[in-house]
């Protein structure tokens, strides 16, 4: 039986992609390990040809750029990876709100009451005796959802299940 060629990405998927690479989430010796693992017996997509056989990761980049409409990624996927960082231990809950702050403060479709939460969270640092206490679960609460999401647009190019 013969299975079918993988199918391409979408233009999102490939600024994933690059987002993932230009903060070396990713490296390229995965990124090559990932393109290899999109070839099936009926061959693969020939941007895929090209990108298994990328010497670095400018190259890798720049492949990338040249095949697809690389956009900035959404801010809620931003907000998802930190969610993930966090939850994750690879970040703090203070380097959390720190980055959240950026993102939704300074974001123009936040809805008031996430930037309020955003806000309160950042001023537990300023002045509570134990600001973890309570800053940890509005982070959790507040990320749940956005770190669902950014798990399954990165999980498709998680090279250590391959």
């Amino acid at each position: 039986m013969q299975r079918n060629m993988k199918r391409n990405l979408t233009d999102n998927e490939a600024s994933v992609l690059f987002y993932l690479l230009e903060k070396v989430e990713l490296s390229h010796d995965n990124f090559v390990n990932w393109a290899y693992f999109q070839y099936e017996d009926d061959g693969v997509h020939p941007w895929i040809e090209k990108a298994a056989l990328t010497i670095d990761l400018k190259e890798a980049k720049d492949l990338l750029r040249g095949e697809f409409a690389i956009t900035d990624l959404s801010q809620e996927l931003l907000a998802g990876e930190v969610g993930f960082k966090f939850s994750s231990g690879e970040i703090t809950d203070y380097e959390a709100v720190n980055r959240l702050y950026d993102i939704i403060c300074f974001g123009e479709h936040w809805p008031e009451e996430v930037q309020r939460k955003v806000y309160l969270m950042d001023d537990y640092f300023g002045w509570h005796e134990n600001p973890s206490s309570k800053v940890v679960p509005m982070l959790k609460e507040l990320l749940s959802k956005y770190e669902a999401t950014y798990k399954a647009k990165v999980e498709f190019f998680n090279t250590s299940s391959l």
